[in-house]
């Protein structure tokens, strides 16, 4: 028994014939994951020297293009964060606020891309700009829930990034209604105007489930204290939309009515509304097979901008399908809804809206009415008209030589001569409205108003 007792202890000091195996089995998967590593290793070195070889096996000319392709840059410093595009200021610009934009209906999913001009010059007048992308649609407060929800994933990192910097929500035409409404009916007022009776009004008119308003999806962190708004627009449908009811409304119903009886007509409309998702699907095959001989601007330029270019397209399906099946024939809440809401619940202290002199669709006058009624001092709202029409804030720079370097070379001088008169001349509207916007939020700062 006492040199059973001493062999155990010994058996046990080593860890017992278990753990001797489980430690061979170990060093055994350690070898395997080494020598799997190693080949892993080799083949991506093969990979890349046959990459390498069939890139130099192109002609000079086609790689010399390749290069000049490459050296193009459509997107800028814009990231992707959490479902937000972010634009920093320029190095050496010292960041001042944060400037949340909406864009109008359709292209707000690609903000970064269809207000380029105009948000890019605010990034380099030290605006933080944050563009949340968004899907229209006919119920404009699940918009607006699924904006601030998606805003909510960013807020975190902005703060612990460039610390207590003000927030100024910016949106340009059914834009400036979404953060109207995120104003109104998110979030907790900022000032003491609103009673227990205005609460209950804003809540029953507008639909909001009763925790809704005044709390809203973020309490009071949706409470801002400037807001500006381009080229308001609030609408019924009929308005908004050119021959909705008289054909758009009618003509859908029958074509989902229809398709009870002809599944293949639904199939025709699904595949020509997803064309553009069929062509970037493509594309992203014909990179995937060819990466080593197609130069890198199709993967890092092309495929992500015709990615986020066919969710205009796809949009336009689930609205066929609010007014087709669900028969939703307006919007919710409707236009007088939302005036009532700012007159009871506005939480806006500084707001700035900005009309076009050729704007047929703005309701810029309407809204600073119903602000004015909710009881605005009269330097607390400031309505703003300048030249342009409902498009100039989506002014596109493309006479720039910016996004396309090697231009300038290719350029004859009497053409950059022409072009640069041209060039002032298309972007001054847009021009003098990033300097309104700039100077306004600047104003605000210094008199510590946000």
């Amino acid at each position: 028994r006492a040199a059973g007792r001493v062999r155990l202890a010994a058996l046990a000091a080593e860890g017992g014939p278990e753990k001797q195996q489980r430690q061979q089995r170990q060093q055994q998967q350690q070898q395997q994951a080494a020598v799997e590593d190693a080949l892993e290793d080799a083949l991506d070195a093969d990979a890349d020297v046959e990459s390498e070889r069939r890139y130099r096996s192109l002609p000079d000319a086609v790689q010399t293009l390749y290069g000049l392709l490459d050296a193009i840059d459509l997107r800028g410093r814009w990231k992707l964060e959490a479902g937000n595009y972010l634009l920093s200021p320029p190095e050496g610009v010292a960041p001042k606020a944060v400037v949340h934009f909406l864009g109008g209906a359709f292209v707000g999913v690609v903000p970064h891309l269809a207000y380029a001009h105009l948000l890019e010059a605010l990034s380099e007048r030290g605006m933080v700009v944050v563009a949340t992308p968004y899907r229209i649609g006919l119920n404009h407060l699940d918009v607006v829930d699924n904006i601030l929800n998606k805003f909510d994933q960013v807020a975190t990192s902005l703060a612990l990034d460039y610390g207590e910097l003000p927030v100024v929500p910016m949106g340009h035409s059914a834009g400036a209604l979404m953060h109207t409404l995120a104003q109104a009916l998110f979030s907790a007022p900022n000032n003491n105007n609103s009673d227990p009776e205005d609460v209950a009004v804003a809540t029953s008119m507008s639909g909001v489930a009763g925790a809704g308003v005044g709390a809203g999806v973020g309490g009071a962190g949706y409470a801002r204290s400037a807001a500006i708004l381009l080229s308001y627009n609030n609408r019924p449908a009929e308005s908004a939309i050119p021959l909705f009811k008289p054909v758009i409304v009618p003509l859908l119903a029958s074509v989902y009515m229809a398709q009870q009886q002809r599944p293949e007509l639904r199939e025709q409309i699904q595949r020509t509304l997803r064309v553009p998702a069929q062509l970037e699907q493509r594309v992203a095959a014909l990179i995937e097979r060819n990466r080593d001989i197609l130069p890198a601007f199709l993967e890092t330029q092309l495929a992500p901008t015709l990615r986020e270019t066919r969710s205009i397209a796809e949009q336009i399906e689930p609205i066929f399908d609010e007014i087709g099946l669900r028969q939703r024939t307006e919007f919710e809440p409707a236009p007088q809804d939302v005036l009532l809401a700012v007159e009871k619940m506005w939480a806006v202290e500084h707001t700035l809206l900005v009309r076009f002199s050729s704007d047929p669709v703005d309701d810029s006058k309407q809204l600073f009415a119903a602000i004015k009624r909710r009881g605005a001092g009269d330097g607390s709202v400031r309505l703003e008209r300048l030249g342009g029409s409902h498009v100039t804030p989506a002014t596109q720079d493309v006479l720039t030589a910016e996004r396309i370097p090697w231009l300038e070379e290719l350029v004859p001088e009497w053409v950059k001569a022409v072009r640069e008169p041209v060039r002032r001349a298309v972007l001054s509207d847009v021009d003098r409205l990033a300097d309104l916007i700039a100077v306004w939020i600047d104003e605000r700062i210094a008199l510590e108003q946000i």
